[in-house]
């Protein structure tokens, strides 16, 4: 069944390449599910969806998938096997893929999608693991938009791409603040991820309270980020944020990937913590 779903500021597209069993194994699929507005052609092929959504390839073969927004849309980029911001991408027919792209309205649209907090297990009120039918809790519902799979981007240069958010993080958690050395306040942190040229980059900055927090799993202890992460240096200190405590200016929030909240103050001068940069999203 073809669904064409709005999900606010982002609309998501998500392409499969099957493998067709009655094909003697030279032949694959290409379906398309269409989320949002915009419309996804394929050359060769007659892919045109949302009204044509599926065509039959020779493994092997070069498809071109070209993503055009509807009026008072905009593509975003791909994800998951092709990736950048060219609406244009190219995939051999051969395996099985998952391909993501993304349209967006404006910056002002909403309502704003939020993203599953990846809790699938749940507990009752003694903390024994129950079963979730029933129950209402996140591990039942599940809700906000699902994880991207894969969910992250490894460039091999360093530097990570988060396919949920379209943030893109140093690879070392610690490329600032390399373990062992003298942690930062909050200025001299701003400081250095402003300054920071890495990756053939020059626009990091330190990440917003928000921007952090987005990247635990709620399923998982210790460290709380989703199973498989590439990160490196991954601390259970505080790392900073570009957030202040609006209750008390000359504090900052700072985030802990070890707790359930994540985060919580820290004096801006007083306080040494570590700093972890960010780039984009790369919309």
């Amino acid at each position: 069944m073809i669904k064409k779903i709005s999900t606010g500021i982002f609309s998501f597209l998500t392409i499969i390449l099957l493998s067709n069993s009655s094909s003697a194994g030279n032949l694959t699929t290409i379906v398309i599910e269409v989320y949002g507005n915009g419309t996804v052609n394929s050359s060769p092929g007659a892919i045109s969806c949302p009204d044509q959504c599926e065509d039959v390839f020779f493994k092997g073969d070069t498809i071109t998938l070209t993503a055009v927004p509807d009026d008072g849309h905009s593509f975003i980029g791909w994800r998951g096997d092709c990736f950048g911001n060219e609406p244009v991408c190219n995939i051999k027919a051969a395996k099985a893929q998952n391909i993501l792209a993304l349209f967006s309205f404006t910056e002002t649209s909403f309502p704003a999608p939020l993203p599953r907090t990846g809790q699938t297990t749940c507990y009752d009120i003694n903390g024994y693991v129950i079963a979730c039918a029933g129950t209402g809790q996140d591990g039942d519902c599940k809700i906000g938009v699902p994880w991207p799979e894969p969910r992250f981007n490894d460039h091999g240069n360093g530097t990570v791409t988060d396919n949920l958010t379209g943030l893109m993080w140093t690879k070392d958690t610690r490329l600032i603040n390399p373990v062992g050395s003298v942690q930062m306040d909050w200025q001299e942190a701003l400081d250095a991820c402003n300054n920071l040229l890495f990756g053939s980059y020059d626009d990091w900055r330190m990440p917003n309270i928000v921007e952090l927090v987005s990247l635990k799993d709620h399923e998982n202890s210790g460290i709380m980020f989703p199973v498989g992460h590439p990160f490196s240096n991954v601390s259970q200190g505080y790392y900073w944020s570009s957030t202040t405590n609006g209750d008390e200016p000359s504090r900052a929030w700072v985030f802990n990937t070890g707790t359930i909240s994540g985060h919580g103050g820290a004096d801006k001068v007083d306080a040494g913590r570590i700093v972890w940069p960010v780039r984009g999203p790369d919309f």
